[in-house]
């Protein structure tokens, strides 16, 4: 069943080659881990061409001024997937290293902060929750900025087409006292 299944789902002849490659005398439609390891071999290897790779995924990494950083997370996690199908563990210290490193100047007091609180028990997950909760704070703000910016303009607007659709100030002036 799994290799009919990998029959289904392979769509190039490279790929249905390894599927006979998996096959011998005693199994000749193949065998799936067989299948597997030839996969395996062919896109997540282990070699040290593979940490080169993980190395420069790993510099790619980046998070601009007003983006969410739960982008830069979900890279992160993107990452240390990857790293871990490869075979590669990859110390939280260099992944602290990288958030210390990418994220953007409004976050450095915060992450300052974090460090002279926690110290040598500072992790990834303590660094995650104070960017976050700087973001929620500073987001709230530009929002309400905003949002105000956007009605003094429509209302800079409105006034200015009531007094040249009335064409005196005194209709302006009877207008905001309900006259």
């Amino acid at each position: 069943m799994a290799m009919a299944a990998f029959a289904i789902a392979m769509t190039t002849e490279e790929l249905i080659c390894k599927i006979h490659e998996a096959s011998d005398a005693d199994w000749p439609g193949g065998k799936a881990y067989k299948v597997m390891k030839l996969l395996e071999a062919l896109y997540q290897p282990t070699d040290r061409y593979s940490l080169v790779e993980i190395r420069r995924k790993l510099n790619q990494i980046c998070m601009k001024d007003s983006q969410d950083p739960r982008i830069l997370f979900e890279q992160i996690a993107t990452f240390k997937n990857q790293a871990r199908s490869s075979g590669l563990a990859i110390a939280e210290e260099d992944l602290i290293t990288i958030v210390l490193d990418k994220v953007p100047l409004q976050y450095a007091h915060v992450l300052a902060t974090q460090q002279n609180i926690q110290g040598i028990n500072l992790t990834l997950s303590h660094l995650k929750e104070a960017i976050r909760n700087q973001y929620r704070i500073v987001k709230g703000r530009i929002d309400d900025d905003n949002n105000f910016n956007e009605e003094i303009g429509l209302g800079g607007f409105v006034g200015s087409n009531l007094r040249r659709k009335n064409g005196s100030d005194g209709c302006w002036k009877r207008f905001f006292a309900g006259k």
